[in-house]
């Protein structure tokens, strides 16, 4: 909750009409002002919710990316030890 709360911008006014509804002694009647309250941070929390997701995504094809990178380097690291290898044994027969 705490992060809906820090990343959903003016979250304290979209929700203050649904926490009215749930204070001690008042009445619970869902009135236009609430509907559209419970539609606007419903829609605010879900695109929050993509957020989350899609940075995940996007760490991830970064690290994936940063590791094919290392190996490609490791690769060639090694084709060029077996090439060094195999001139060394070329030039000793």
């Amino acid at each position: 909750m705490k992060f809906y709360i820090e990343h959903i911008q003016l979250f304290a006014e979209l929700a203050a009409p649904l926490i009215d509804l749930l204070r001690k002694n008042s009445e619970f009647i869902l009135d236009s002002k609430e509907i559209k309250a419970w539609t606007l941070l419903k829609a605010q929390t879900l695109k929050t919710s993509e957020l989350i997701f899609f940075d995940s995504i996007v760490k991830t094809e970064f690290i994936l990316i940063q590791v094919i990178l290392a190996l490609e380097k490791y690769t060639l690291k090694l084709m060029n030890k077996e090439k060094k290898d195999l001139l060394n044994f070329l030039v000793k027969r």
